[in-house]
C-alpha cells in the first residue's frame, strides 16, 4: 500500500538558522504522522555594489506633439560626454540651438523647448553624442 503525504512548511528565523517542522501524514496505520526537522543554516550572504545606468542613448519623446509653444523633450544618455541637441526646419536650417557640446554626465534628461517665436510647421530635432545620431520630428501649431 502507497503512502500519501500532506506536508505543511512554516519557516522561522533564527540567527543564521531557518527551522521548520515538517508533519507528515500518511495511510500508515501505525504511524500515521511523522514530524522531521529541517534546519537550513547560512554562512554567509555576499552583495556586490550594483550599478544602475541607462542601457542605451535614446531621444525617448517629445510631448505634446503636435505642440503650441512649448514641447518637452526627453533623452537618456548612457555614459558621460558631449551631447548637443539641436532643432531643424524642414529644409535643413538650424533654428535652435538646446545642448550645445555640454559634457553630460549617465543618466535621463528633460529639456523644454520655448517656440513660440517659431513659425507653425513641422520640425526636426536631433541628438547627438560622439556617433550617436537619433532625430525625431515635431509639429508646431499656432
Amino acid at each position: 500500500m502507497p503512502l500519501l503525504f500532506d506536508t505543511k512548511v512554516l519557516f522561522n528565523r533564527m540567527n543564521h538558522n531557518y527551522d521548520t517542522n515538517i508533519p507528515i501524514t500518511s495511510n500508515d496505520p501505525i504511524n500515521p504522522e511523522v514530524v522531521v526537522l529541517v534546519r537550513l543554516e547560512v554562512n554567509e550572504l555576499d552583495i556586490k555594489d550594483i550599478s544602475i545606468s541607462p542601457l542605451e542613448f535614446s531621444l525617448n519623446s517629445i510631448y505634446p506633439n503636435p505642440f503650441n509653444s512649448t514641447a518637452t523633450i526627453q533623452f537618456t544618455i548612457a555614459s558621460s560626454g558631449n551631447v548637443t541637441l539641436q532643432m531643424f526646419d524642414m529644409t535643413g536650417g538650424l533654428v535652435k540651438n538646446l545642448i550645445n557640446g555640454n559634457n553630460l554626465t549617465t543618466g535621463e534628461y528633460n529639456i523644454i523647448v520655448e517656440a513660440a517665436d517659431l513659425p507653425a510647421g513641422s520640425y526636426s530635432v536631433r541628438l547627438q553624442q560622439n556617433h550617436n545620431i537619433q532625430t525625431q520630428t515635431i509639429n508646431l501649431v499656432k
